[in-house]
C-alpha cells in the first residue's frame, strides 16, 4: 500500500524561499514590547558573571524585593519570555498563536527543587554554573503527584493541539533515581555480556527483566535483580519503589494512548540513561504497536549514541514496534566531565563540537536512511520518526538536504523539528511556513518553582 500511495511533491518554490535571515517577515506577529524584552533578556544572558551566578542572584533578589515583586518582575523578563505561563489559562492563547504559524507545541511541567542534589559527589560545584532541570526524590507521594502533573499534561495537549503535540517527561520525577543508578550499572554489564555472545555467533534474545542479574556478596550467587518477593538483589523497599515507577509509567503511557497525545522521555546524566533507554524501549514494545506513542532522547554528545541508536533501531525491527527518536546534542556536559574526573572513569562526552556535530549527523543519517528503507520495503514509513531537536540552522539544512536526497516527503510526516520556545524563532517559524512539523517546547509552571 505505501508503495503505491503517491506523496505530493514538496513544494520546490517554498524551499528555495525558505530563509532564516528575513527578520521583517519572521518576526511581524511580535509586539515591539516582545521583540524589546527579548533583546535585554539574551544581552543579560552574554555576561558571564551573571550567569555563573544565577541561582546566588535570584535568592538575594527575592529576599530584597520579596516573592510578589520578585515574581512579577521574573514575568516581565526572563520567566515570561522562555516559560509559556503557570497554568492551562495562561497557556492556550499562546498553543493557539503558535498553531496559527504552523507551529505545534511541547508541553513540558517544568518545576525545580531549590535543593543541592549532587552536593559531595560533584566535587567542587562548579556544575552548578550550567544547571539542569532535575528531579529530587521526596518520596512516593511526592512521585504520585508528579504523575498527576503529567497526566494534566497530557490532557492539555490534547485539548489544545488537535492530537498534533507532545506532552514532555523526565523519568527521575516517577521514582527513586538511585534505583535508576543501579539499574544502569547492571544494564551496561548486560549490554556487555550481550556483546560478547554475539561476536560468538549466540544469539542472547530474552526477556529483559530475567537478564537483570548481579552478585549477591552474601550467597556468592547470581542473582535476579527483580523477583516478586524480597529475594532479589534489590532490597524489598527499593524493589516497591521500582516496582510503582514502572506503574506509573504505564499510568502515563496507556493515558496518553487513549488520549492521542504522544510523550516525549527526556533524556537526564549518563548514570541513569542506561536504564531510562531500557525502561523506554520496554514501554515502545507495548504501546507502540499502531503509532509512535513513546518517543526516546539520544544525546549526541555523547560516544556512544550512534551504537545506542543503531542497537535500539534493531530492535523495533526486530520485535516489530514503532520506534520515535528526538535527537539533541546535550544538556549535562560539565556534570558528566567533572563526575568522571572525580570518581576515575572515561569521560563519555564526545571530545569537542566538531565531534559532536559529526555523531548527530551520523545519528540523524541512521535514522532517515532506516525511514527509505521502510519506505522501499513497501511498510509504512512512520515505522520510524525521529525529531531534529536544534537550534542551529546548519542541521537544519543539513536533514533537509538528507531528506531531498532520500526522498521523505514532509507530508509524510517522519520527520520534525523543534526548538525552545523563547530561542531560535527565525529557524522555527520559516520551518513552520514551509510546511515542515516543527514544535516548540514550552515549560509551564509556577513563577516562583
Amino acid at each position: 500500500f505505501y508503495k503505491r500511495f503517491s506523496y505530493p511533491a514538496i513544494n520546490k518554490t517554498e524551499k528555495q524561499r525558505l530563509s532564516f535571515e528575513d527578520p521583517e517577515s519572521i518576526y511581524k506577529g511580535k509586539k515591539t514590547w516582545e521583540l524589546g524584552r527579548a533583546y535585554l533578556v539574551f544581552s543579560l544572558c552574554g555576561i558571564k558573571m551573571l550567569m555563573e551566578n544565577n541561582q546566588t542572584m535570584m535568592k538575594v533578589g527575592k529576599m530584597i524585593l520579596g516573592d510578589k515583586i520578585f515574581g512579577k518582575l521574573m514575568k516581565l523578563t526572563f520567566y515570561g519570555h522562555f516559560v509559556g505561563g503557570e497554568n492551562e489559562e495562561d497557556l492556550e492563547p499562546l498553543i493557539k498563536d503558535l498553531k496559527e504559524l504552523g507551529v505545534d507545541s511541547i508541553m513540558d511541567y517544568s518545576v525545580e527543587e531549590d535543593i543541592d542534589r549532587v552536593k559531595g559527589v560533584m566535587g567542587n560545584g562548579s556544575h552548578k554554573k550550567n544547571e539542569c532541570r532535575e528531579f529530587f526524590y521526596q518520596g512516593e507521594e511526592a512521585c504520585d503527584k508528579n504523575t498527576e502533573m503529567f497526566l494534566k499534561s497530557i490532557d492539555m495537549v490534547a485539548d489544545s493541539t488537535d492530537g498534533e503535540g507532545f506532552s514532555a517527561l523526565k523519568m527521575t520525577a516517577l521514582g527513586r533515581p538511585e534505583i535508576l543508578l543501579r539499574m544502569s550499572e547492571i544494564e551496561e554489564a548486560k549490554q556487555f555480556y550481550i556483546r560478547i555472545m554475539e561476536k560468538v555467533g549466540m544469539r542472547t534474545d530474552g526477556d529483559r527483566y530475567k537478564t537483570f542479574q548481579v552478585h549477591n556478596l552474601e550467597s556468592g550467587k547470581m542473582e535476579p535483580l527483580l523477583t516478586g518477593d524480597d529475594g532479589g538483589s534489590l532490597m524489598e523497599l527499593q524493589e516497591e519503589q521500582f516496582t510503582n515507577m514502572v506503574a506509573r509509567l504505564h499510568r502515563v503511557f496507556s493515558y496518553a494512548k487513549s488520549r492521542k497525545v504522544r510523550v516525549m522521555v527526556d533524556a537526564e546524566q549518563s548514570f541513569y540513561q542506561p536504564a531510562i533507554n531500557s525502561l523506554t524501549l520496554e514501554m515502545m514494545k507495548m504501546y507502540n504497536t499502531e503509532e509512535a506513542v513513546v518517543f526516546n532522547t539520544y544525546q549526541c554528545y555523547l560516544r556512544d549514541a550512534f551504537s545506542s541508536i543503531v542497537h535500539d533501531l534493531e530492535q523495533a525491527r526486530r520485535q516489530n514496534f514503532y520506534f520515535g527518536a528526538k535527537l539533541v546534542r546535550g544538556a549535562y556536559m560539565d556534570q558528566e566531565r567533572e563526575l568522571a574526573m572525580a570518581l576515575g572513569y572515561e569521560d563519555p562526552i564526545n571530545v569537542d563540537y566538531e565531534a559532536t556535530t559529526n555523531t548527530y549527523y551520523r545519528v540523524l543519517s541512521k535514522c532517515l536512511e532506516t525511514i527509505r528503507d521502510i519506505k522501499e520495503a513497501g511498510e509504512d514509513p512512520k515505522k520510524v520518526q525521529v525529531m531534529v531537536a536544534s537550534h542551529n540552522e546548519d542541521t537544519v539544512r543539513f536533514t533537509m538536504e538528507k531528506m531531498e536526497e532520500l526522498g521523505i516527503q514532509q507530508v509524510e510526516k517522519t520527520v520534525s523539528f523543534a526548538q525552545l520556545l523563547g530561542m531560535s524563532d527565525h529557524v522555527t517559524f520559516p520551518l513552520g511556513k514551509a510546511g515542515y512539523m516543527v514544535y516548540k517546547y514550552v515549560p509551564y509552571g509556577p513563577v516562583m518553582e
